[in-house]
């Protein structure tokens, strides 16, 4: 049995994206769409806190017309829709970077690595993913499109400033994918790795998560996080999650999400959230 929460005492929705608003394939479902819009109308704020960067989220955040900060990159960026601005920007220590670099274009591991103007990243065996997640989307007729390179980068990494790196691990042996981990343990000070959906593990600068930079927004902007209800999938909502006082897992989100969550709902795929947001009454018929 649901224990129910009145609708005055939520004023702020946060939602990642990946799992969560979208489905498998990158949409946005119908039912979602009118529970965001009705929401609105109903003075509600809309907060998006994804693991992708910003500048991959415009049509986005035109569509669903959001109006407060976005939390990219799992927190290391902060971009304003309004000012179009990225007043937060946290890196990647660049000697890690280049050791991690190392390794990955050593054993021909896919990647991506973001930083706060664009994307760079390495393809060798994932065609599907890139085509799926990068190569339509940065095409020149698309409005939306946002800045990608694809090359090696082991001798140029330390000209840019990373906040991730996202390793494709879909087809990589197990062996590799433990190496990887060995050497990300050895700068426990500095990275931490974690994963934002399947078949990825994302390095991350050490103290950045969704819940800190939550929590930073909610300062700069007055927001009662007491107020707040957040939505996620995977891992690394974890602390986003236990920054709010509302909490929902998806159907699909991962063990140790559904745990700290206050509700699970029905998958991405399946109405989850409208079903969620219905069934809790958080929005008048």
């Amino acid at each position: 049995m649901l224990i129910m929460v009145k609708i005055n005492n939520i004023d702020y929705f946060i939602f990642d994206l990946d799992g969560t608003l979208y489905d498998d394939n990158k949409n946005i479902l119908e039912s979602t769409k009118n529970t965001l819009k009705q929401l609105q109308k109903e003075n509600k704020n809309i907060i998006i806190a994804t693991g992708r960067p910003y500048y991959m989220n415009y049509k986005l955040i035109k569509d669903l017309d959001i109006k407060l900060p976005i939390i990219a990159v799992n927190g290391a960026m902060i971009y304003d829709p309004i000012t179009k601005e990225v007043p937060y920007f946290q890196g990647l220590d660049k000697k890690v970077v280049q050791e991690l670099i190392n390794f990955l274009e050593e054993n021909r591991i896919d990647f991506l690595a973001y930083d706060i103007n664009g994307m760079k990243g390495n393809n060798f065996s994932n065609p599907y993913w890139f085509e799926f997640m990068i190569y339509k989307n940065v095409v020149e007729t698309n409005p939306y499109r946002w800045d990608y390179q694809e090359g090696s980068l082991k001798e140029t990494c330390n000209q840019f400033n990373f906040a991730k790196i996202l390793i494709i691990t879909q087809n990589v042996p197990q062996e590799k994918i433990d190496s990887l981990l060995t050497i990300a343990s050895k700068f426990p000070k500095q990275i931490y790795t974690v994963s934002s959906q399947k078949g990825v593990i994302d390095i991350m600068p050490i103290g950045i998560s969704k819940g800190e930079t939550l929590k930073k927004i909610a300062k700069i902007k007055n927001i009662d996080l007491s107020k707040a209800m957040a939505f996620g999938d995977a891992d690394n909502d974890i602390s986003m999650l236990k920054s709010v006082k509302i909490s929902v897992a998806m159907g699909n989100a991962t063990e140790n999400l559904k745990k700290v969550a206050t509700y699970v709902t029905d998958t991405n795929n399946n109405d989850g959230i409208a079903k969620i947001i219905k069934e809790l009454e958080l929005v008048n018929d």
